[in-house]
């Protein structure tokens, strides 16, 4: 009688305390973020393939009026850069050379990438699962990422390297924000032609081109915010005319299609981080249970 009675208890005590473990993080706590991203346009971080001048052939360019623009980047940087059209011509452009009205394809006009920084509100999470395709729970888009592919002719120089700067800035946080991450890309313009694709290309002509980051980029950030301590988690999702693949343990390579505009997100994530209490309380309702089980056997 006595062993049913503590039985009983036992199973009482386990799953109250893993009632109480769970309801003490179950309290989802809402933040609003702020993405700052724009290209750096100095020599030592815009190169195109000529190598005798390769900051020449690098034009820029800010736009604030297009759909998905919402924040600003920083002092010095801007969101739009261009390339193909001319030679030893770098500097700001006086008209944005995404749309042409001179063109109404995208062939024989500018090659250009877009990002735009994007501003909104989110709610913590205790799903740490890092692949938003995977799991798409709890994340949102940080950052907007545009490619023109158009044709370029074989007398221009295009871009071969460029950086990203995007300042993160989140609210209410007591430490850790706001943060800068730079994400350096390598930027390869393929040949058009059938039988020359790289390694590793999606199938179909005209080759795509793509460009590789390095993961390091996509690095958890973590902060505190009140008696909380949260997880900052980041990946990647192909939009539009555009695929992913890994070709290194440390690169991530996006490739994106010939004559299309491709666009990737940056997800961003905040996962609370279980307190010791928490998971020793867990903890202890698991081994109420597990010992409610065996003596059942």
């Amino acid at each position: 009688m006595k062993t049913k009675l503590f039985t009983k208890f036992l199973a009482v005590v386990g799953i109250m305390t893993m009632i109480l473990g769970y309801s003490i993080q179950a309290g989802a706590a809402s933040f609003t973020f702020t993405e700052r991203a724009g290209f750096l346009v100095d020599s030592g971080t815009l190169s195109s393939s000529d190598a005798g001048t390769p900051f020449d052939d690098i034009k820029w360019y800010q736009n604030t009026t297009a759909g998905d623009y919402q924040v600003a980047p920083k002092a010095g940087e801007f969101n739009t850069i261009a390339w193909g059209t001319s030679n030893d011509a770098a500097g700001l452009l006086a008209s944005d050379p995404w749309i042409d009205p001179a063109f109404p394809s995208i062939y024989n006009v500018y090659s250009a990438m877009r990002v735009f920084g994007q501003t909104g509100n989110v709610d913590s999470t205790f799903n740490t699962s890092t692949s938003f395709l995977s799991d798409p729970e709890g994340w949102v888009i940080l950052t907007k990422l545009f490619h023109k592919n158009s044709s370029i002719a074989a007398a221009y120089y295009t871009l071969t390297n460029t950086s990203i700067n995007g300042e993160l800035t989140i609210t209410p946080a007591d430490y850790g924000f706001p943060d800068d991450k730079v994400s350096s890309i390598m930027f390869l313009e393929t040949l058009n032609q059938e039988g020359s694709c790289p390694a590793g290309s999606p199938p179909g002509t005209p080759c795509p081109d793509y460009f590789i980051d390095v993961l390091s980029t996509f690095a958890p950030l973590y902060f505190t915010s009140g008696a909380g301590q949260y997880e900052v988690l980041f990946d990647l999702a192909p939009v539009s005319f555009a695929s992913i693949d890994f070709p290194s343990a440390n690169e991530v390579r996006v490739w994106t299609q010939e004559g299309e505009i491709s666009q990737v997100n940056v997800m961003l994530k905040i996962a609370q981080v279980p307190e010791p209490a928490s998971l020793l309380l867990l903890g202890l309702g698991l081994l109420g249970l597990g010992f409610i089980k065996r003596r059942k056997r």
